[in-house]
């Protein structure tokens, strides 16, 4: 009678528990929506971009009426305080801007993490 457990057996044996295994863990991240740790760069560059801009605008408001106030109390309007207004439109574009490239970095690190660790 023949031995049914030689050592081919059991590698094919081996390879296909390894192969189910592989299965399960493609079946495993694609129920959570990709493998790892992943985050879609656009959409996390535009949130950060939106909180940089709300943030700029708050500092905008705060430096523009805080410099009116400074400047009546002091040496009267000017052409100063007309360029201090300018921070209501020109701080929400800066902080949005970087908003947007570090929202962006973060996202791109946060895949490559994600990435080295599915590896692990």
């Amino acid at each position: 009678m023949p031995c049914h457990f030689g050592p081919e057996t059991a590698v094919r044996m081996a390879a296909a528990q390894l192969r189910r295994l592989h299965r399960s863990r493609d079946a495993r991240a694609e129920a959570y929506g990709g493998p790892g740790f992943h985050m879609k760069i656009r959409p996390t560059a535009t949130r950060f971009a939106r909180w940089g801009a709300y943030l700029g605008l708050i500092c905008g408001v705060l430096y523009s009426f805080g410099g009116v106030v400074v400047d009546l109390l002091t040496i009267g309007l000017n052409w100063g305080t007309l360029m201090a207004f300018g921070a209501l439109l020109g701080m929400p574009l800066v902080f949005g801007a970087f908003g947007f490239f570090l929202g962006a970095l973060i996202a791109l690190i946060t895949n490559g993490v994600g990435a080295v660790l599915d590896r692990l």
